[in-house]
């Protein structure tokens, strides 16, 4: 119970005052302002939602075209609304298409990963449903106050402030929308019946567009269930508070599978403090005077805290976007959302981190080979010396780029960089892998915060500082003393299991070498079957062949006292008289060699066949 209070009191501690400016959501003690449209769920026809929206979205895409303004962007923002007008799976895929910057272009896939997947929310009675279902309680008897305005709102789920009956704390419900399982299900279905359309329009190849949709479908089945999440809040809540990244406490007993409490925080959130400044300048400096929030340190903490999640640890959030992003005083910072977590390959996370190093090291032809090596697949048709040298050239434009003061920070962003490399690699449509696209989009996600926290950060310095602070933070693990304790006990076990250990790899290795026999003399008895069939059509062949010669020395020496042969046709009665005849030496040698090749065929058929049936499972 200590461990609680003190968790939600050092989020209460450095709770920020009021901005003042603009529409501030996460405010202690104050209703929340209605700032989410609210549409009722309507259950199926949702082919009949498609057609409209469809027709809607070509309708658009058309009048650009005829007005002459058939931009990137404007086509983005039309695939944008079309996407929250759906909402369901057509969120993610608009996502899906904003990751694959390599086919489409950078400023059509920065409008989409702008936009984010938030989208309207559903009316309270809904949501009060939900929640009572899932808890097996009255709302009013859990909670003593619930906004009935969501604070958030995304395709799947929505948030409301709410203070619980029992000890009153302030706390944020995160609601399932109902039916959106089948939604999924229905919408995924109409995209697979459209995916030749789409891979032309998109001129992403089919194999992408599939393995995407399963990725999609089955992501979004385990965030259905927010018992998950809640595992990895509390999961990350100890690693995070390492970085000064604090996470909101989980209250188990008021969650479930479709409902998720957790602390709520009365924090600014990185969008609302730039919408202040852009409002009122001043009254944003003074804010953050008051609280002791400098943008710099906090956009360098938040840059250190996801490289450390990517390459030193083996889980990583990302959605680290200027919403989900909330400022406390003292330069601190807390995370509110965790729907999207995801893991990487070990193997997947050295190659990154060596082409981290060597980019900032500036080893830029070692950087080229790790980039061709984890990125998208260079395809047959491109010259990959050619390939390399491309992508060298961007690295060092990049490398010119990042010292540069007075650019903005979306200008010399590494990722940046990553997406003309791999507009470089995949000229003709191919896409990225994966786990490359990921970790891709987690800091270009990122750096929707990064550009207004440190407009004008020397990137390369930044890169620099984390992979010295991240030899110091390796070694002094090593030099722990739990470490050095786990490497002792580890030397003592592998001395005291050595004998045993030898006697078990030799077992294996002598089992091994016997399953390989064995799987050797099943080969080889397939490898008999097979020839022997094959001989055997080899006799049939020469046998006909032979019989033809022969009715050929008949036809050519008997043909005027033999029967109407004109049913045989004129390519046959052609073909028997251009046969040598077997009377000739040319006939007779190739009947007399026709025939020898046929019984020595037929002897091999033979052996093979008492080779197959004396093994006939692949034992001797």
């Amino acid at each position: 119970m200590r461990r609680r209070e003190a968790r939600i009191g050092l989020i209460e501690l450095r709770c920020p005052t009021l901005l003042g400016v603009g529409h501030q959501v996460h405010q202690a003690d104050l209703p929340t302002p209605p700032g989410i449209p609210l549409l009722p769920i309507v259950d199926g026809r949702r082919r009949r939602r498609f057609f409209k929206n469809g027709l809607r979205l070509a309708a658009g895409i058309t009048g650009l075209a005829l007005r002459g303004k058939n931009d990137p962007r404007s086509r983005a923002e039309l695939v944008t609304n079309f996407a929250r007008d759906m909402g369901g799976i057509w969120v993610r895929i608009a996502s899906f298409l904003s990751d694959h910057r390599s086919t489409l272009s950078e400023e059509f896939c920065q409008v989409l990963l702008e936009s984010g997947e938030r989208t309207g929310g559903f009316p309270f009675e809904i949501a009060r449903r939900v929640v009572e279902q899932d808890l097996g309680r009255p709302l009013e008897e859990i909670f003593e106050t619930f906004d009935h305005n969501p604070i958030a709102a995304t395709f799947s789920s929505q948030t409301h402030k709410a203070r619980l009956r029992a000890g009153g704390a302030l706390v944020a419900v995160k609601v399932q929308r109902p039916g959106i399982t089948e939604t999924v299900v229905t919408d995924l279905r109409i995209v697979r019946g459209l995916l030749p359309l789409l891979c032309w329009l998109t001129r992403i190849p089919r194999a992408n567009w599939e393995d995407g949709l399963w990725r999609m479908g089955s992501t979004i089945a385990l965030e259905q269930d927010y018992r998950l999440e809640a595992t990895h809040m509390m999961r990350l809540g100890k690693r995070l508070r390492k970085h000064k990244v604090l996470v909101p406490w989980i209250y188990q007993e008021y969650s479930g599978k479709r409902t998720l409490t957790k602390q709520f925080v009365a924090g600014v959130t990185v969008a609302e403090l730039v919408r202040a400044r852009k409002e009122d300048r001043g009254r944003a400096e003074q804010w953050q005077l008051e609280n002791d929030i400098q943008p710099e340190k906090i956009g360098k903490r938040l840059f250190d805290s996801l490289m450390r999640q990517v390459l030193e640890e083996d889980l990583f959030d990302q959605d680290w976007n200027p919403r989900n992003v909330l400022l406390l005083k003292g330069n601190r910072l807390a995370i509110v959302d965790f729907w999207a977590m995801r893991a990487l390959e070990r193997n997947f996370q050295e190659k990154i981190g060596t082409l981290f190093q060597a980019i900032v090291q500036r080893e830029f032809r070692k950087a080229a080979d790790y980039f061709i090596l984890i990125g998208p697949p260079v395809p047959m048709t491109h010259d990959v010396s050619e390939v390399r040298r491309k992508i060298v050239q961007s690295l060092r434009t990049f490398d010119v780029r990042a010292r540069a003061e007075l650019l903005p920070y979306e200008e010399k962003t590494l990722m940046k960089a990553f997406g003309e490399m791999g507009r470089a690699m995949v000229a003709d449509g191919s896409s990225p892998t994966f786990d490359f696209l990921e970790v891709d989009r987690a800091f270009r996600v990122l750096d929707l915060s990064l550009r207004d926290l440190i407009p004008h950060a020397d990137v390369i310095r930044m890169h620099e500082k984390f992979w010295k602070e991240a030899d110091v933070r390796r070694l002094r693990e090593t030099l722990s003393r739990k470490s050095l304790r786990r490497s002792l006990m580890s030397a003592v076990e592998l001395i005291a299991n050595s004998p045993e250990a030898l006697a078990e790899q030799l077992e294996f290795s002598g089992e091994l070498i016997r399953r390989q026999a064995k799987i050797f003399r099943q080969t080889s008895s397939k490898l008999a079957q097979l020839l022997e069939f094959f001989f055997s059509l080899l006799t049939k062949g020469l046998l006909a062949m032979a019989a033809l010669l022969l009715a050929a020395f008949g036809f050519q020496r008997f043909h005027h006292s033999l029967p109407d042969l004109s049913w045989i046709g004129p390519y046959g009665l052609r073909l028997l008289e251009s046969l040598p005849v077997a009377d000739t030496l040319e006939g007779a040698v190739l009947l007399v060699l026709v025939l020898y090749l046929a019984k020595e065929s037929r002897k091999l058929q033979r052996r093979l066949g008492q080779k197959t049936l004396s093994r006939p499972d692949g034992s001797d």
